[in-house]
């Protein structure tokens, strides 16, 4: 909507990359030198490009009709842990489908199992040893998220979005790290209870993109549901 396309821009034929930074920049003009001196083109860029950005940034759709469906056939079992856990059930949704696109029985690295993809230590951890059902595995998840939520960031000094982007990043990356993290981001000047544009920055330099991506896609999947709560909500359930 109201997305403007401007006819006239006219694009440049291509040409050699050049970088421009400010004179008060020298350590970073320094370090743009180095970078330059030992960096090599890939044979095939467009292979790169594929592997590196398109995988990262790629956000599905998730309200196609397939995963509508999907969402349909596990949305009670998400509403009633997430009532239990004081947890918006589209929360949950937007994080089982990022983690599983939905799928029960989606298995994962080190352990992660099932539609949330929680590892049997974090649900051990919230005295759920079952997590091979869908009720079990998201009984674990909603628990593993409220005790996050709790333990670490429960300071009114964080606002409601702010809370969630830190437990999810604490759901990829482990609580005391993105703590740690935190603690580093002050050390920097910057705001230690705000993740996006903040403390993602120190997520970025020590763990790479890819906990700052999956807390961008949850979000962007939790918005997508948002829009579609009443539709997606048995009615007379808020």
């Amino acid at each position: 909507p109201k997305l403007r396309v401007n006819l006239r821009v006219h694009l440049g034929p291509s040409q050699a990359m050049r970088w421009y930074v400010g004179r008060d920049s020298p350590q970073l003009q320094a370090s743009v030198d180095r970078f330059l001196q030992n960096y090599r083109a890939p044979d095939n860029e467009d292979a790169a490009f594929e592997r590196i950005y398109r995988r990262q940034y790629r956000v599905h759709n998730p309200l196609a009709r397939q995963d509508r469906q999907r969402l349909a056939s596990v949305s009670a079992v998400l509403q009633k842990h997430g009532q239990a856990q004081q947890i918006d059930w589209l929360n949950l949704a937007a994080l089982a489908f990022k983690e599983s696109t939905l799928n029960p029985a989606a298995r994962g690295a080190g352990g992660a199992h099932g539609l949330m993809q929680i590892t049997p230590a974090a649900a051990q951890r919230v005295g759920v040893s079952n997590i091979k059902t869908v009720d079990g595995n998201v009984q674990a998840s909603a628990r593993y998220l409220a005790l996050i939520r709790r333990k670490f960031f429960s300071s009114p000094r964080i606002n409601e979005r702010e809370r969630m982007a830190f437990v999810l990043a604490a759901y990829n990356l482990g609580p005391e790290r993105v703590q740690a993290m935190r603690a580093e981001a002050r050390k920097r000047g910057l705001n230690g209870n705000q993740w996006f544009f903040q403390t993602e920055r120190i997520a970025m330099e020590q763990v790479g993109m890819g906990p700052v991506n999956f807390v961008n896609s949850v979000n962007k999947y939790f918005l997508a549901f948002n829009r579609e709560r009443r539709v997606l909500e048995p009615k007379g359930k808020h």
